[in-house]
């Protein structure tokens, strides 16, 4: 399974590839974002982020015209996956994206670009365990209210979104 880590376009710039995020970027701003909230929350204490490299990045479009279709795609990209999703205008049947519970805006954010592309259902997993929650997929605002009502105990998961038309 080949990794890529993908960065949405910047508006008024076309799909292009970039080295590294640029410094005003809303991708670097989310980033940045991430690791203030990380170091308010308890759950995680120990974690840093020190170390900064370059990798080459591309768009789901980019990838999507280049290898065809996916059938699944996993979005983790610490807090970039608004800005993954931003960039996608062809539905996915089906993919996940990270979230956090120091972050559910990001979350919001990619539920709400997914229902604008199409109709979805949802279902969760929580941590590491990737055991979906749900034996029934649930709908846009029940997967919203399901992540607003996590305590922040729960710290983060992956949410499946499986394209219904």
């Amino acid at each position: 399974v080949a990794k890529v880590r993908i960065e949405a376009p910047v508006k008024g710039e076309s799909h292009r590839k970039t080295a590294t995020p640029r410094t005003y970027s809303r991708a670097r701003l989310s980033l940045t974002l991430l690791i203030k909230a990380a170091q308010a929350s308890a759950n995680w204490t120990g974690q840093k982020w020190d170390k900064h490299i370059k990798v080459p990045m591309t768009t789901l479009e980019r990838l999507i015209e280049r290898y065809g279709q996916p059938d699944f795609v996993k979005i983790d990209v610490e807090g970039y996956e608004a800005e993954a999703l931003a960039g996608l205008s062809t539905p996915i049947s089906t993919l996940s994206f990270e979230f956090t519970t120091i972050q559910r805006g990001i979350a919001y954010d990619c539920l709400g670009h997914l229902e604008n592309l199409g109709r979805f259902e949802f279902n969760l997993s929580l941590g590491e365990d990737h055991a979906l929650r749900h034996n029934n997929w649930i709908s846009g605002r029940d997967i919203n209210h399901e992540i607003q009502n996590l305590p922040e105990s729960a710290n983060s998961g992956d949410i499946y979104a499986r394209r219904l038309d």
